[in-house]
């Protein structure tokens, strides 16, 4: 199982801006995945960062 890749940021001395409802909605839509697709989700985020 992978982390769900939109949790909470916490970045140290920056202002709380309260809550983020389409950040929520991500982490509710890839909470509801299958595992597998998860890891895909993913790997793909990662080799799209990797350039």
């Amino acid at each position: 199982m992978v982390e769900n890749p939109f949790g909470p940021v916490v970045i140290p001395g920056a202002p709380d801006l309260g809550p983020d409802p389409e950040r929520q909605e991500m982490y509710d839509s890839f909470e509801r995945m299958p595992p597998a697709e998860q890891e895909d989700f993913v790997k793909e985020m990662n080799d799209d960062a990797d350039g």
